[in-house]
């Protein structure tokens, strides 16, 4: 046996190894999977590892569980009008739209096909894309009013044309193309949002 002694202090025998077996075992842990060391022995298996990066999402942040439901939360009360509660609704009882009900908030609320519109009528050709009608609430006299949009198409309000703005009544019944939408009010003389706003403010 030829003992010898490498610059790591290992001893080994030089007449079966031409160079350190055990530096050589630890160099071919830090390789890749494949490499054999002396002797025709398989290097041992190594495992490798995927770096535990992020996934990359939209602004860069990383989701967790806090996130999820604050997205979920502000897209469900989201939209054109904000946060602001509902008024009253307008219920599709003829067209495409029948049996749906639609949200109608403060302020002015368009009709029309478009996807960005407050009230969306899918599927009836005859609606103008874009602001064909428009159903206004007033909170500080708590009234209704129906008045034409900014298209060139004509609506009706009870079979009669609206031309100017008019005053809405509870199931009045506004018609565009083939659809027709009975209106329900929710705020009026009998019921504000400005009482139980009052009372969160105290």
């Amino acid at each position: 046996m030829n003992l010898q002694k490498c610059e790591n202090g290992h001893f080994y025998d030089a007449d079966k190894y031409q160079t350190c077996p055990h530096c050589q075992q630890m160099n071919d842990d830090q390789k890749t999977i494949g490499m054999t060391v002396p002797n025709d022995q398989p290097a041992p298996s190594v495992t490798p590892t995927m770096p535990q990066q992020p996934f990359a999402y939209a602004g860069g942040n990383t989701p967790n569980d806090d996130q999820k439901t604050v997205g979920i939360f502000s897209h469900a009360i989201s939209g054109n009008k904000g946060t602001q509660p509902v008024v009253g609704w307008l219920v599709g009882i003829q067209g495409e739209c029948m049996g749906q009900s639609f949200q109608l908030r403060e302020g002015k609320n368009f009709i029309g096909r478009a996807e960005d519109m407050d009230v969306v009528i899918r599927g009836d050709l005859a609606v103008a894309r874009h602001r064909h009608a428009c159903v206004i609430f007033e909170p500080r006299a708590g009234i209704f009013y129906a008045q034409p949009g900014e298209s060139h198409e004509l609506f009706y309000l009870n079979d009669n044309v609206v031309l100017n703005s008019e005053i809405l009544k509870s199931h009045d019944v506004i018609t565009l193309g083939e659809t027709s939408l009975m209106f329900i009010p929710l705020c009026g003389p009998d019921f504000s949002w400005d009482k139980y706003r009052n009372k969160e403010a105290k």
